[in-house]
């Protein structure tokens, strides 16, 4: 017999809010920051990025550095949040690309991260919620992350995991309630993971260290496990949309001074 759906007990507010200052009191500085390490190649004098929303298409077929597809590092949505930025951060006078509100959306995506991964953490162990907020604030001031957010190259890092993390949390919500939503939900995001930074791939296994921890805890809702094959799917997609996987760069290491 399946176990009744799984209810969680709320968080308050208050833990939501102390992430959030977390983040902005450990990287709020990077607001101040101007075009460091790859910005200028990758995002400041990019052709495609500076079109804007009209070179989607286009950067699909586009490396991090114009011209270099075929080197690897193939991370295409992260071009893309950068062109539908573009039009938003132009000096009005020299049409120059400004990088304080391209710095603002990275803090602001590392600020989701942290949320998202002290929601799953709370749905994983709802007994337990100053663990869930402790790890939180932890992840959201943690220094390794300073490069990631005070760079724009560090784009793919917070889009991978931000989405990866939305994908982790909607397979649980699937594993624990079942629904409609929530697994097209989490097959979506995790194709947005790939198309943003290829180690996305850990994300499936670590889903699958965590579904193996929800079936021993016999929290798991009947009926729901046939999901997991389903991930062959956003895996499909991002090895179809995938430029030079018939060229092979996985053997090529991407160009030098690229935020891995």
């Amino acid at each position: 017999m399946s176990p009744p759906k799984t209810s969680y007990p709320g968080l308050s507010p208050w833990f939501y809010l102390l992430v959030v200052a977390a983040v902005v009191l450990a990287h709020g500085a990077a607001l101040n920051s101007t075009w460091v390490l790859d910005d200028t190649a990758v995002v400041r004098t990019h052709p495609e990025v500076a079109r804007g929303p009209e070179a989607i298409g286009d950067l699909f077929a586009s490396g991090v550095l114009p011209g270099e597809i075929e080197r690897g590092a193939w991370r295409p949505l992260v071009l893309v949040s950068f062109a539908l930025e573009a039009p938003l951060w132009r000096e009005a006078e020299t049409q120059a690309l400004k990088p304080t509100g391209f710095h603002a959306t990275n803090l602001a995506l590392h600020v989701l991260a942290c949320l998202l991964l002290l929601v799953l953490l709370h749905r994983l162990m709802p007994s337990m919620p100053a663990v869930a907020v402790g790890a939180a604030v932890l992840h959201a001031i943690h220094p390794i992350h300073v490069g990631t957010v005070s760079a724009l190259v560090g784009r793919a890092d917070l889009l991978c995991a931000m989405f990866g993390l939305a994908a982790l949390l909607a397979w649980v919500s699937w594993r624990l309630r079942g629904g409609m939503v929530a697994l097209p939900l989490g097959l979506l995001s995790l194709l947005f993971a790939l198309l943003s930074k290829e180690v996305a791939l850990a994300f499936v296994v670590a889903g699958a260290g965590i579904d193996l921890l929800l079936v021993r805890s016999g929290r798991t809702q009947a009926g729901t496990a046939w999901g997991g094959a389903l991930v062959v799917l956003p895996l499909a997609a991002f090895f179809a949309l995938w430029p030079g996987v018939a060229a092979g760069p996985l053997d090529v290491p991407a160009p030098e001074g690229i935020v891995g």
